[in-house]
């Protein structure tokens, strides 16, 4: 079967791994979402979670939602490490996907920081 993850396969990914500057700026930019979204909901109550898989992680106390975010992080870092040691052709597709999806986000992100400043300063 093609699609299934082999032992040796996956030890053989782990040790031939390097760091790949898109999956930096990917991981960098969910970070700054997690954080900049616990502020805008905890912190300042002016936003609220907009995705509603994620609105139950800023009702948790930080730490715990930051393991839980780092723990998603991770596993996403781990699923495009390995497609993209797969040479499978959805890895750029995939990729410039999930960055110009962030990249909307923190537009989204500045957009109510500036509004926040502009009506409480």
């Amino acid at each position: 079967m093609e699609n299934v993850i082999d032992k040796k396969d996956f030890k053989g990914w782990l040790k031939k791994r390097h760091l790949d500057k898109s999956i930096v700026l990917l991981m960098v930019l969910m970070f700054i979402d997690y954080i900049s979204t616990y502020i805008g909901v905890n912190v300042l109550q002016y936003i609220s979670e907009g995705n509603p898989l994620m609105v139950n992680l800023f009702d948790l106390p930080f730490y715990v939602s930051l393991v839980f975010r780092l723990a998603h992080m991770s596993f996403v870092y781990i699923c495009l490490e390995y497609i993209k040691y797969k040479g499978h052709h959805s890895y750029k597709p995939i990729m410039t996907f999930a960055i110009c999806l962030n990249l909307f986000l923190m537009l989204l992100h500045l957009r109510w920081i500036t509004s926040y400043i502009i009506t409480f300063t």
